[in-house]
């Protein structure tokens, strides 16, 4: 049941969190309050550990905070939740630059923006 929350949690977040891994730390705020599973303590120290191991904030505050609540299965799980939506999306988005990839008019947006 604990990684089950955990993950429609992170799918959630990994919806709404557009910005970087503090953008999200209201969303584990709240859940650390809603089930007092993590503390601020321990919110504190993902942060820090966060930021000094490479890789996305954000997907290292996932594995952090499945990994201390529901262990290794746990904290791959709530990565992999995190992903998730953003997988989805960019898939979306592939498949309709990939329709209109031809269009002249998109063409010549794309060389408009490309300074940008």
């Amino acid at each position: 049941m604990v990684i089950l929350y955990l993950v429609k949690e992170f799918i959630i977040i990994g919806c709404l969190a557009i910005g970087g891994g503090m953008v999200a730390l209201p969303f584990i705020q709240n859940i650390a309050s809603d089930t007092g599973w993590i503390t601020e303590k321990q919110i504190i120290e993902m942060i820090a550990i966060s930021e000094i191991t490479p890789g996305p904030i954000l997907v290292n505050m996932a594995t952090y905070i499945g990994y201390i609540v529901a262990g290794l299965i746990g904290g791959i799980l709530t990565t992999i939740a995190l992903i998730l939506p953003q997988i989805i999306i960019v898939f979306f988005i592939y498949k309709v630059f990939n329709k209109f990839k031809d269009n002249e008019n998109v063409l010549i947006f794309f060389k408009g923006i490309r300074p940008v």
